[in-house]
């Protein structure tokens, strides 16, 4: 890429906000001299390493896209993301909303991977292969305390952390397609605001049972469960505790032949949780 005295024409005049330099053979991410952009493109390159502090003088950037690269977990050390000092927080890249890693080399994560994103809204981790969120990880994830939306699909992961999604309370969206689960994650106990979720293409073979029903999740609006190649039976209030469903997805399922005519019965909150009317 451009080294910073060959951006330096530009800084008085450049005023593009949108940056999009996809599918071509950058293999570096060199530092940005400060600029006013706001969404930057890095993907399907083949990008193996950021230099440190690559992003600082981007305060104004709000969405980055680094997914479709060879970037593996060194590669992405916390000081790659490394803002301006600032007394109330731990130089952060203020600003920024979005973060795409998807499809690269990224076994890992270190627990301060996301320490200088304190504003950060959505991750997306999806098609690494992680095969397993270790306590490193769990703590970057967690530590990401106003996250709204998760992708951690196609990541080979059969279980997901007990206390995985305890912390960012702000959690909307969580995708967890095509991985290898066989039950559903207990994790989603700690997921109370989650209005969304993917479950498709995992290995899952009855909804309904004991490790295969839904707790209480009253603020859940969405579930998609499709394309399960081992689903064969949605049993007696699988879906009971979904009290604020609208809309269900359970297609393309090849084995599933029973449907529980009460699959879909709602159960009534509990009465500490019923809500109160002024």
């Amino acid at each position: 890429m451009l080294e910073v005295d060959d951006w330096v024409p530009l800084n008085k005049s450049f005023s593009v906000h949108v940056v999009h330099f996809p599918r071509n053979y950058l293999t570096k991410v060199t530092a940005f001299p400060e600029l006013p952009i706001q969404e930057l493109d890095l993907s399907h390159n083949e990008i193996k390493s950021i230099e440190k502090k690559a992003f600082k003088e981007l305060r104004e950037l709000v969405y980055l896209d680094l997914s479709n690269n060879r970037l593996d977990s060194n590669a992405i050390h916390p000081d790659v993301f490394e803002g301006h000092y600032d007394p109330d927080e731990f130089e952060p890249l203020n600003k920024l909303r979005t973060l795409k890693l998807n499809n690269n080399n990224i076994h890992t994560l270190k627990s301060e991977n996301f320490e200088h994103l304190p504003h950060l809204r959505t991750l997306s981790l999806a098609g690494n292969p992680f095969q397993v969120i270790d306590s490193q990880s769990e703590m970057a994830i967690t530590s990401i305390r106003y996250l709204e939306v998760l992708d951690l699909s196609m990541m080979e992961l059969g279980s997901i952390p007990t206390h995985l999604l305890h912390s960012p309370r702000a959690l909307k969206t969580l995708n967890l397609t095509d991985n290898l689960l066989t039950e559903i994650p207990e994790a989603l106990t700690f997921a109370k605001n989650l209005e969304n979720l993917y479950l498709d293409n995992n290995l899952i073979p009855r909804l309904g049972t004991n490790h295969t029903k839904f707790t209480l999740m009253p603020t859940m609006q969405f579930l998609s469960v499709s394309y399960m190649p081992l689903l064969e039976r949605v049993e007696h209030g699988a879906f009971s505790n979904l009290i604020g469903l609208k809309t269900l997805r359970l297609s393309e399922n090849p084995k599933l032949n029973f449907i529980h005519a009460d699959a879909l019965s709602r159960q009534a909150l509990p009465s500490q949780q019923q809500p109160h009317h002024n």
